[in-house]
């Protein structure tokens, strides 16, 4: 089950009850709920915070790696959020874009085919829904990102693929944010899901905080 489903959130202060019910009510349901609404990665090492998030004219992707592929992910994120705020809608478009390029857009096709609910939508039109989700799931802390603590956390039984916990602060609040990574048959790293890490969960650490 992808990130963001029934039990992936951290619960912690007032504005919690928002994350907890967009984790709570499934990756599907929050998939069309974002659409409803409507309402990115810097180069190697060097971006540690949200703060260091480039314009969406000067993002840039790595997918060399777990981590990159996570980094570019959230730092585009954190582009589409600004963008959204100051209501460049050239800028939110070039997001969208880049995050659909950073997207595992086989994995999340694979596991959403045959649903119902999107049965009559292209595979162009789930991915954009499915994208949509994460800034709407995490956007409570995307401006507390602590990208120079991320770990990427092993997956028993596989080296396709990888999550990175990345920790993030709100105004009186923490979470621990997942970011699902696969490796496709090119070698590099997409993302296939963005969520909060399920309160108690143990990993195995496959790296240490990025420095």
């Amino acid at each position: 089950m992808l990130s963001g489903s029934a039990g992936e959130y951290r619960p912690a202060s007032l504005k919690r009850w928002q994350v907890r019910a967009l984790g709570t009510i499934g990756w599907l349901a929050v998939a069309l709920v974002a659409a409803m609404l409507s309402a990115c990665d810097s180069r190697p090492g060097s971006s540690n915070s949200a703060s260091d998030a480039q314009s969406a004219g000067e993002l840039h992707v790595d997918l060399t790696t777990p981590e990159e592929a996570a980094r570019s992910t959230l730092l585009c994120l954190v582009a589409e959020r600004r963008a959204i705020a100051r209501d460049d809608e050239p800028a939110e478009l070039r997001c969208r874009q880049e995050l659909q390029s950073l997207a595992a857009k086989e994995e999340i096709i694979r596991r959403l085919q045959g649903h119902p609910h999107v049965s009559d939508l292209s595979d162009e039109q789930v991915l954009d829904q499915f994208t949509r989700t994460w800034g709407a799931i995490i956007g409570y802390y995307l401006e507390g990102l602590e990208l120079d603590r991320m770990r990427r956390v092993s997956l028993s039984g596989t080296t396709a693929e990888a999550s990175v916990l990345v920790p993030a602060r709100g105004v009186g609040d923490a979470a621990l944010i997942r970011v699902k990574c696969v490796r496709g048959e090119d070698k590099l790293w997409r993302v296939a899901a963005v969520g909060f890490q399920a309160e108690g969960a143990t990993s195995q650490p496959a790296s240490a905080p990025a420095p």
